[in-house]
């Protein structure tokens, strides 16, 4: 009961300095589009913080992490990740990435170290998993699918 009450009492608090220091970081960095809780949105990994266009939406549960680039006007939507914590991902212009979608690199253990490179006008839709490979311009990822490493997507 007293843990509870502390926590009640002092997690508020934590969460309001924990978000001031998030949009300070923003504002001294730039990369903040969109005035909304941005504390998971935009997480620097291994000393590189993601890069997005103009125009991009990323939404407020969404993460992008890490060595990532989104060209301008994309999308990454509802509960999405875009992590490149060993490896760079690298997304175009005008490419949406729908809700629950997971977008990774593979690291030197899973056998060869790759990144992730998504073309212009691409479409990921809800849940599919891409995986350390590439999405040429226009590619259409569908519900659920899985692209994992090493494949190509004309």
């Amino acid at each position: 009961a007293m843990i509870r009450a502390v926590a009640q009492t002092f997690g508020p608090v934590f969460r309001a300095v924990g978000r001031g220091l998030d949009s300070l970081g923003h504002s001294l960095g730039g990369g903040a589009i969109e005035k909304l809780d941005r504390s998971s949105r935009f997480v620097p990994l291994k000393g590189k913080s993601p890069f997005v266009g103009s125009g991009v939406f990323v939404a407020p549960n969404a993460t992008v992490a890490g060595d990532v680039t989104i060209g301008a006007g994309s999308s990454v939507w509802y509960g999405a990740v875009v992590r490149g914590d060993v490896e760079k991902v690298k997304i175009g212009a005008r490419t949406h990435i729908k809700d629950r979608a997971v977008i990774h690199v593979a690291s030197a253990m899973s056998g060869k170290q790759r990144g992730t490179v998504i073309g212009d006008d691409v479409l990921i839709d809800t849940g599919a998993i891409v995986h350390a490979c590439t999405l040429h311009d226009h590619a259409v990822i569908g519900p659920n699918a899985i692209v994992q490493d090493g494949a190509v997507v004309e």
